[in-house]
């Protein structure tokens, strides 16, 4: 699955992946903050949808959500 697809094909994906030119923690990143966007969208509030986030990712913490979702100077490289 290529959860990048809005900007790449899924054949480069594939490629850049089996390569190893795919930082795993960005892309991870990108979707955590696509899915609350998608959450705050349909009027969820702002905790609701961390902890709706936590749903798909149990092994990280609130708080390292909230990191990923609102610092600023955070790296947010998908490649």
């Amino acid at each position: 699955m290529n959860p990048l697809s809005d900007f790449i094909s899924d054949e480069t994906f594939n490629i850049l992946s089996e390569n190893h030119f795919i930082n795993e923690f960005g892309v991870r990143d990108y979707i955590i903050r696509k899915k609350f966007k998608m959450f705050r969208s349909n009027k969820l509030k702002s905790e609701d949808a961390v902890e709706e986030i936590r749903k798909d990712y149990p092994h990280l913490q609130h708080e390292t959500i909230r990191k990923i979702l609102f610092m600023p100077n955070r790296r947010k490289s998908i490649l």
